[in-house]
């Protein structure tokens, strides 16, 4: 029965960890203690294990870093600023510089490396995940809920082999467009709750 709701509602049935055609699968968890870390391991490490990398997110500001391993200024290899007025996000991923820019239209999420065109699109069947694409238009990675029994956590999946750059550019680029977008969806809810109340 859990196999059947994690397809309908998540798109897999896969339990944790396990990847059918050679795809690696991260979680991406908030820290128990602290809402501005995020932890991502592989979906099979045990949850006490130490984190492949962290996401920090500065309170009271638009900028995200990413570390290899724990949180510490030495081990930052991302960093991100959100733009809200211009809906774009500058990123740096060891050191390359990347745009990530929305687009209002689609509500996708395009940005360019030294490796090509990639856009993050919405998931069309449930609207709530997103997928990522190459210029191809082939699907190269999946973000979204890691399903009800994990309530809270995140899981991406890599469809392709790539070096620690790519790993960590998909990695990085769908949590700080999601991170965006919820700050977007949130503007946009108390203006037209402004407006509605006029």
């Amino acid at each position: 029965m859990e196999k059947l709701l994690n397809k309908v509602l998540y798109g897999s049935s896969s339990p944790q960890g396990s990847s059918s055609n050679g795809s690696q699968v991260f979680t991406i968890r908030p820290h128990p203690q602290d809402d501005n870390l995020l932890f991502i391991l592989p979906s099979n490490a045990p949850k006490e294990s130490p984190p492949l990398y962290t996401i920090y997110k500065r309170p009271s500001s638009s900028t995200l870093l990413m570390h290899r391993g724990p949180a510490a200024p030495e081990n930052i290899i991302a960093s991100a600023t959100m733009h809200l007025s211009t809906s774009r996000i500058d990123v740096s991923v060891f050191n390359q510089p990347m745009v990530i820019k929305n687009s209002s239209m689609t509500g996708s999420w395009g940005f360019h490396t030294h490796m090509g065109k990639f856009k993050w699109k919405v998931n069309q069947m449930t609207g709530t995940g997103f997928e990522l694409y190459d210029q191809n238009g082939s699907k190269v990675a999946k973000y979204g809920s890691a399903g009800w029994t994990r309530f809270g956590e995140k899981e991406a999946s890599v469809y392709v082999q790539g070096d620690e750059f790519f790993v960590v550019m998909v990695l990085f680029s769908a949590v700080v467009s999601k991170e965006l977008k919820k700050i977007i969806d949130e503007v946009v809810g108390e203006v037209a709750g402004a407006v509605a109340g006029a």
